[in-house]
């Protein structure tokens, strides 16, 4: 189990790329979209005041529409993917299927 918790909160407006996207996830079968995050932590704390986790939220989210620029994301998905688990192949599925 995952200590890290997630926020529900999405990005301001000006800084969520997939609110531009919403006929394309409207389709009864969208294709996957690639995008390039940031991600930003808080600490949140119990009520008692003496335990902490960590809370990360998407501070900022863009597509990445570009055939030529979904590749090189991808690319250094794979290359993060492997470093971390040491080479393991992360199966991405159908490279076509992948938007």
């Amino acid at each position: 189990m995952s200590a890290i918790k997630w926020s529900s909160k999405k990005p301001a407006d000006d800084l969520n790329g997939l609110e531009p996207l919403l006929e394309h996830f409207m389709d009864p079968q969208p294709e996957d979209v690639v995008a390039i995050t940031i991600v930003r932590r808080a600490v949140r704390h119990l009520p008692d005041g003496d335990d902490a986790y960590p809370e990360v939220r998407f501070a900022r989210i863009e597509p990445v529409l570009s055939d030529e620029d979904r590749v090189t994301v991808q690319g250094i998905l794979e290359r993060a993917y492997q470093a971390r688990v040491h080479d393991e192949a992360l199966d991405l599925g159908d490279d076509e299927a992948v938007a």
